[in-house]
Formats: C-alpha cells, structure tokens, sequence
C-alpha cells in the first residue's frame, strides 16, 4: 500500500505461462486492463530478473506508483495486452527512478492489439536500455506523461532494437 510499501524485494528466474483474463472494454492503449502476470504497487527498490512471462491474457509486468523498481533480462512472449507496463502516481517522486533494461519483449498484443510492448508513462528519470522488441501490435517502445501529470522527464532509451511494431517503434508524447 502506498502507507507501507513492500522493499527490496528480488523475484529471479520466476516463469509463468498461460493465463487468462475476463473480456472487457480495453480503452487507449489496453490501458483499462489491471490485469498482469507480475503486478508491483506502491513497490520501492525492487527488481524482476530472469523473468519467463509466455502465453498471458494481459499484461506481462505491471509497475504502479513504486520508485527506483528494476526489470531486467526477461523474456515476456506472446501476451495479450502490454509487456511490460510502468506508471507514477500524481504525487512529485513517485514511480520514478525506474530500470527496464536487457529483456526481450515480442509478440504483444494479441488480445488487445492497442498494446504497446513497453509502456511508460509519468516517471522521472527512467532508464529503458538495450531491449529487444519485435511483433507488436501498436508501438514498441512508449515514454509519455499525461495531460494532468506531464512528467516523462529525464529519461534515457538507448540501444534498444525495435521491428516489427505496426504503429512505431518509438513514441515520446
């Protein structure tokens, strides 16, 4: 809870397959979808290593309102919504200071295809470094604030590759 966060907590070389969701209206970008496979809320210095995420009805990875949170070196395929999603509170400092880096991340978008393989909205100073993103079925890479909460600042996207995404492989709004 944002009260008592959960801390430095490590989930390494977790593997998951074959999940469903209830169907419902998805909205923009899936958003409307809670749903994940691996959901961390109001979480602080954690991180997801060696993940094996395959075969979900939703989201892969979904980070809400935590800060300095790390994914690392996964593999997240064939999921029905996003990859991996992160997003920060209104609150200045929160969900900030993010690392989503060396994970390979395809095939999203199967349920829902407005999904992006990475999503990241309203976080300072996130770094998204060298992933591999390929058969999405929206964008494969999105960094973006809101229009209540404009706070894509600060962050690093580098040495990522990217193909096969139907409307882009990178989008900064």
């Amino acid at each position: 809870s944002k009260e008592r966060p959960v801390r430095s907590v490590t989930l390494r070389g977790l593997s998951l397959a074959d999940t469903n969701v209830p169907w419902k209206s998805p909205g923009f970008g899936a958003g409307g979808i809670g749903e994940a496979a691996v959901k961390l809320a109001w979480a602080e210095d954690c991180t997801l290593e060696g993940l094996h995420l395959r075969n979900l009805g939703a989201r892969g990875v979904s980070i809400y309102a935590g800060r300095r949170n790390r994914v690392a070196g996964s593999l997240i395929e064939h999921v029905g919504t996003s990859g991996i999603t992160a997003g920060g509170d209104k609150e200045m400092g929160v969900g900030d200071d993010l690392i989503l880096a060396d994970n390979h991340v395809h095939h999203c978008g199967l349920v829902y295809p407005a999904a992006c393989a990475i999503q990241v909205g309203n976080v300072a100073n996130a770094v998204i470094a060298r992933n591999l993103v390929h058969d999405v079925g929206y964008t494969g890479i999105t960094y973006s604030g809101s229009f209540t909460t404009p706070r894509a600042i600060n962050g690093v996207i580098e040495n990522n590759h990217v193909y096969y995404a139907m409307r882009g492989g990178l989008a900064l709004d």
